[in-house]
């Protein structure tokens, strides 16, 4: 559910498990097909058994961040939204079937959408959370681990739960150093 540039469909072709992938992006659908993965541009909120058949397990790798928009947030339907989500993978699995979901997650402390700010100070939380609105359009976080695990719940008991968030904050570290890395590929492209 949201395939991204296909790593873990790589990861099941190394295992030997087959693996369908879906995303909404020509680059990333270009680039899987390219790899021999079999992918498809369909909304993963949408998927239907009819579609493809149903699966032993569904995985989703950092794409439910996008399933919720800013627009259904203000509208009152995130809780629909991810409801929603579950049922339509609820549908895709025989009864025991497995879901995996890795998602980053707003917490305690998370400041409202209208203090937001691309103008604040840059080590403020304003503009922090203004940058990663812009970087990511028409995305909305769920509020935290709570709020996935009770629109799951018709569908899913929680079997384990991890927090990345040490694990992200260095590999934020890590891009920002190879982002600022001297690179004549790198240049052309800004330059294109």
């Amino acid at each position: 559910m949201g395939c991204g540039w296909g790593p873990f469909l790589n990861y099941l072709r190394e295992v030997g498990a087959k693996g369908i992938g879906l995303t909404l992006s020509q680059g990333q659908y270009a680039a899987c097909q390219r790899q021999g993965f079999e992918v498809y541009i369909q909304d993963c909120r949408r998927v239907t058994p009819e579609d493809y058949g149903t699966f032993d397990a569904v995985a989703s790798v950092g794409a439910f961040e996008h399933f919720c928009s800013v627009e259904d947030y203000k509208a009152g339907r995130q809780d629909q939204v991810y409801r929603q989500f579950f049922k339509t993978v609820s549908d895709l699995l025989p009864w025991g079937g497995r879901c995996f979901i890795q998602t980053m997650v707003f917490d305690q402390g998370m400041i409202d959408l209208d203090k937001f700010d691309i103008n604040a100070s840059k080590d403020s939380a304003e503009y922090l959370m203004a940058l990663a609105a812009n970087e990511f359009p028409g995305s909305w976080l769920p509020y935290g681990k709570e709020q996935i695990i009770n629109n799951a719940r018709p569908y899913f008991n929680l079997v384990t739960h991890h927090s990345g968030k040490a694990d992200y904050i260095e590999t934020i570290k890590v891009w920002r150093r190879r982002l600022k890395r001297f690179g004549w590929q790198k240049y052309l492209a800004y330059l294109r």
